[in-house]
């Protein structure tokens, strides 16, 4: 499943069963104009996907993914495209 994520409202997508082998997320611009900040809450590994393409403005959030750690997924995976 493709999941288009445009960043133009607060956390566009809450993913609770992303699987980076049969997922993909299409984002615009390029990987260096997002992070992702893992971390634990209740025992559940998250990642939140953060737009932060000017630094003179507040980032924001785009997604949350649940259920991953840091060797899940990266921006530079073929999960994530970018247009």
């Amino acid at each position: 499943m493709t999941h288009r994520l445009r960043g133009l409202k607060p956390c566009d997508f809450y993913g609770t069963d992303f699987n980076a082998a049969e997922d993909t997320v299409q984002l615009n611009g390029e990987a260096s104009l997002y992070r992702l900040d893992f971390f634990v809450s209740n025992g559940v590994g998250r990642a939140n996907l953060v737009y932060e393409a000017n630094e003179n403005l507040p980032n924001d959030l785009i997604a949350i993914f649940e259920n991953v750690s840091r060797g899940d997924i990266d921006l530079t995976s073929s999960a994530f495209q970018y247009v």
